[in-house]
């Protein structure tokens, strides 16, 4: 299968091609949300990132941030780089 983007006169839409057992042709841009894979949000999170460590509680995700270390709990490991992410992105729009 392959996913496309097109322009179309009424938007910008996603084609999902060689799909004959789906029950849609394509969704509009703007209604699609990107969920990142684990090794996105890794590199997403770049030169911040110092661990990922398992513990009782889940997974911590540790960061640093102009000098300050931060750590993020969840029970996933994507769910703690995702909560990393948020934090990098909520600083850099304050």
């Amino acid at each position: 299968m392959t996913i496309e983007v097109y322009s179309l006169p009424e938007g910008r839409v996603i084609g999902f091609n060689g799909t004959t057992e789906w029950a849609m042709d394509d969704v509009e841009l703007d209604e699609a949300l990107w969920l990142p894979r684990e090794d996105q949000l890794r590199e997403l999170l770049g030169g911040t990132l110092r661990a990922l460590r398992r513990t009782d509680r889940g997974w911590d995700v540790d960061i640093t941030l102009l000098g300050e270390d931060r750590t993020f709990t969840a029970s996933t490991p994507e769910e703690a780089y995702a909560a990393a992410l948020l934090h990098l992105l909520a600083a850099a729009t304050t």
